[in-house]
């Protein structure tokens, strides 16, 4: 019976192929929450400069908005998602690789110690 585990560099190319796929897909859509938010902010502007009554346009304005918000739950299960991808990775017993771009904030309590250890060789 062959073994059916993976070596240590096909996780790994595992791993980076789906945080590439996982990264694409946060900036699609943070993207896209960028580009509606410009329609909404455009909506009651165009409405104004055509002088239309505030009625006018009004179910396009309620639907934008909550597909706007739609993306923005859609953002948030992504994260989730992502998170959870980081606990199966770790459960692979990999631990953390740098594959993104952006910068982390960590929450204060989250962060560890950094001790001093002096160098054993003489």
């Amino acid at each position: 019976m062959p073994n059916r585990r993976a070596d240590i560099s096909t996780k790994i190319s595992v791993i980076r192929g789906v945080a590439a796929k996982l990264h694409a897909a946060e900036e699609a859509i943070d993207l896209a929450i960028v580009a509606l938010s410009e329609l909404n902010s455009e909506l009651p502007s165009a409405r104004m400069e055509a002088k239309l009554s505030a009625t006018v346009g009004q179910p396009a304005f309620e639907l934008s908005a909550q597909a706007l918000q739609s993306l923005i739950q859609c953002r948030r299960q992504t994260i989730e998602a992502h998170g959870a991808l980081a606990e199966t990775q770790r459960d692979m017993g990999l631990g953390a690789y740098a594959m993104g771009d952006g910068w982390k904030i960590i929450p204060q309590g989250q962060i560890g110690t950094l001790e001093l250890v002096k160098d054993q060789a003489a």
